[in-house]
């Protein structure tokens, strides 16, 4: 799954949000990406906006199976698709499902 991490340079004068693959412990690339573009927000807003992407990116994986960055890399970016799943992701969100481990039913596989 994923989490959000507070990272420090090596003399501990400066500090950043990671959003993370927790099999990987690598940051993942479009999130991060994301938080790079959005370096002059402050650092919790940082982490507040890489949290409501982690949901986001949860609710992705267990209904499809793979990754939200899998899916933009393979659809060459196209955004319909995650788009049309913001409904679904709201109703996910209202529900209270990202607070369980329960995989969603799989519609379809790339």
């Amino acid at each position: 799954m994923y989490s959000v991490s507070k990272v420090y340079s090596e003399d501990q004068r400066h500090s950043t949000w990671v959003f993370e693959d927790t099999e990987t412990c690598m940051p993942v690339l479009h999130p991060t990406l994301f938080m790079l573009s959005k370096s002059g927000n402050a650092q919790s807003t940082h982490e507040k906006d890489l949290r409501a992407i982690s949901f986001f990116y949860t609710f992705w994986e267990r209904k499809f199976g793979h990754s939200f960055c899998y899916y933009l890399i393979a659809n060459k970016y196209d955004l319909s698709e995650p788009i049309s799943e913001l409904e679904n992701f709201f109703d996910w969100l209202c529900t209270k499902q990202h607070l369980d481990d329960i995989p969603l039913m799989k519609r379809y596989t790339i």
